[in-house]
């Protein structure tokens, strides 16, 4: 009887795999970098987040600031603006005011020449200094030409100088001048007459105390109309 032969069992051993470990470490390793880029990106946006947000408030914070500033420029202009003006009412309340304080026309005595008188008049509360200027009288049948709203003189027309110096407070300077001629004809003793008439105007510039930095003047155009000389149409009373 043959005996059957029959193979031995072996039990293999199963090693374990030697990079088995290294892959898990790798896996670990790469777990924990992921955790931290994670980690890392939520900082990002938390500081982008963070960083948009103070952003925001400096803009809110600058815009109220700049309205604030506005304000008070306003408010500083405002006040400039006030004590300009107080300023120069102030200079003038106190300066000198060179103006007309009254009239005449007549005739010289004997001859019969046209006369007119103006009065001039400081009536401010300081004298007015460096006065001068001119005057002219003459017959005509229109009033005398302005030039940029400043009136003129006239070839032909009677023209004094003005030179006073100083003006006192209310010490009146009286302006005779005549035109040495017969009246014609058709002269109009009407101030609102159509024929010639007897002109008398000027220009008076001075100085004030205190000094605003102006040089001021005083100009009139008049015409006889009875007794009196009344204010042309332009140019009748200018004063500054």
């Amino acid at each position: 009887m043959k005996r059957q032969l029959t193979r031995p069992i072996v039990k293999r051993k199963i090693l374990p795999n030697p990079n088995s470990a290294s892959v898990a470490a790798v896996s670990g390793t790469n777990n924990r970098i992921e955790d931290r880029v994670k980690r890392a990106e939520l900082w990002m946006i938390c500081l982008t987040g963070a960083m948009a947000f103070f952003s925001l408030c400096s803009i809110v914070v600058g815009t109220l600031q700049w309205s604030s500033m506005r304000g008070q420029l306003k408010e500083m202009r405002s006040g400039s603006a006030d004590t300009h003006a107080l300023a120069e009412a102030t200079l003038a309340a106190s300066r000198g005011w060179v103006v007309i304080q009254g009239t005449g026309f007549g005739f010289t005595k004997g001859k019969h020449f046209p006369s007119g008188r103006v009065v001039l008049e400081d009536t401010g509360n300081s004298p007015a200094f460096n006065i001068s200027g001119w005057r002219c009288v003459e017959i005509r049948s229109y009033e005398p030409p302005l030039q940029k709203g400043i009136l003129q003189k006239v070839p032909g027309a009677v023209c004094l100088p003005i030179a006073g110096g100083t003006l006192g407070k209310g010490v009146p300077i009286k302006m005779d001048a005549y035109i040495p001629i017969q009246i014609p004809a058709d002269f109009s003793s009407d101030t609102e007459g159509t024929g010639p008439h007897f002109y008398y105007w000027g220009r008076v510039t001075y100085d004030t105390y205190p000094s605003d930095g102006k040089h001021h003047s005083t100009s009139f155009c008049l015409k006889n109309g009875g007794d009196q000389l009344g204010a042309c149409r332009e140019g009748g009373f200018q004063a500054d």
